[in-house]
């Protein structure tokens, strides 16, 4: 039985990327960043909630909820811009990692923060025009059809959730290359 096999015959999953542990994020960015959390997580339950109802009332009463298509719709959206930022800053993004997990803990770290910079850019870049379609839809005065919300209000929000989401993505940057940092200095690989 090879070294990578349990004692169940089973093989084990590949080891994780060995990042060196990053010392907490700030209190005000994990504030910053729990916030959002709150209001995706009363997205979710407002969905939850909508979906119930509006399945029972079409059951028993054949009067279904007007609107709850778009309060889903929009509520889906919305939740995933309300959770990214909290993600970002935690490091609970998927990673894939083919070649990186058999680096050094340094090299791992660097790509890491590597990976953070290019989200972030990438982020800012999407919030940018997402902003600007939104003032384009606002100045339409484009709505939602049955429930008459600003598309453009919503676009502007997620670019701002966007913004955030970049910047805990540069601090979680700097967090792993400053902890790579002390790491290495204290001696140890």
């Amino acid at each position: 039985m090879s070294a990578r096999e349990s004692s169940t015959g089973g093989a084990e999953a590949s080891p994780a990327l060995s990042l060196p542990a990053s010392p907490p994020a700030p209190r005000w960015a994990q504030w910053v960043a729990n916030v959002p959390v709150a209001v995706a997580c009363a997205l979710a339950a407002l969905m939850m909630v909508t979906t119930f109802v509006d399945v029972m009332l079409r059951y028993f009463f054949g009067r279904p909820i007007g609107g709850a298509f778009e309060v889903t719709e929009l509520s889906m959206g919305l939740l995933v811009f309300f959770a990214l930022p909290s993600v970002m800053l935690r490091r609970e993004n998927i990673v894939v990692s083919l070649v990186i997990e058999r680096l050094s803990a340094r090299a791992q770290a660097w790509f890491a923060a590597i990976g953070d910079l290019l989200c972030a850019a990438v982020f800012l870049f999407i919030a940018w025009r997402m902003w600007l379609h939104g003032a384009r839809l606002l100045r339409f005065k484009e709505v939602t059809m049955e429930l008459a919300v600003p598309k453009g209000a919503v676009a502007q929000t997620m670019a701002s959730l966007l913004v955030l989401a970049a910047i805990c993505a540069l601090i979680a940057a700097w967090q792993v290359l400053r902890a790579s940092g002390t790491r290495s200095a204290g001696g140890s690989r």
